[in-house]
């Protein structure tokens, strides 16, 4: 069974290879008295410099507004749970150019004798390109790839959800199949660029045409 002391020296071992690895900065956080120490590298990332408010409330205004309560319920969590090694994942507001960053925080609580968390220290890393990476493949996975509608698997998911929501309401769900008329003779002469512009064309039309609750799907 892995001891505290054991799971620690992995963090830290874990910590340690992503400073060499760089573009991680390393903090800590009084919680008694407020003061946040951060290095160089943090400031960076979060787009400040050592003349910032060394406190915690200057750690906060940080904080994208969206993140604030899940954070601290992340917090209260971890902190009653007495846990040592935690992972934060939250968006900030960088000061010097507005920009929106996603942060992964990866640290350790310290407790006193009476089990009181007193301090959180760690590493900090910019993990926004990971994110809209998961994003984008996420996205892939129910949308088509040309028009950015929803595929079969989307369309099916709200199918599903539209019958529910008929057979709750005793309402009714239409469903419409289009087709191009004439599309091939479109690719033929002009050629696959020119074919996928009117798809592209089609498909915003139709959903500019529509209400936000209907849904325009591809599945061809």
């Amino acid at each position: 069974m892995l001891t505290y002391a054991t799971k620690i020296n992995e963090k830290n071992a874990y910590l340690y290879s992503l400073l060499r690895a760089g573009e991680v900065g390393l903090c800590a956080l009084d919680l008694i008295t407020g003061k946040w120490t951060r290095s160089a590298e943090q400031d960076a990332i979060f787009g400040i410099d050592s003349q910032y408010p060394p406190t915690a409330e200057g750690w906060k205004h940080l904080i994208h507004p969206d993140d604030i309560a899940l954070l601290r319920e992340e917090s209260s969590r971890h902190k009653e749970a007495k846990n040592i090694l935690v992972e934060y994942e939250y968006r900030i507001v960088r000061p010097c150019d507005g920009k929106i960053r996603w942060i992964k925080l990866t640290g350790q609580y310290e407790y006193d004798e009476d089990l009181r968390p007193v301090k959180i220290s760690g590493a900090v890393k910019d993990i926004t390109s990971l994110r809209e990476n998961q994003r984008r493949i996420a996205h892939m996975a129910y949308h088509d790839d040309l028009t950015g509608l929803p595929n079969r698997v989307l369309l099916a998911e709200r199918l599903q959800q539209g019958l529910i929501r008929a057979k709750r309401h005793k309402s009714v769900l239409a469903i419409c199949f289009l087709d191009l008329d004439h599309f091939k003779p479109i690719n033929d002469k002009w050629g696959r660029i020119v074919g996928d512009r009117v798809l592209c064309e089609v498909a915003a039309r139709l959903t500019g045409s529509l209400r936000a609750e209907d849904t325009v799907a591809r599945i061809g």
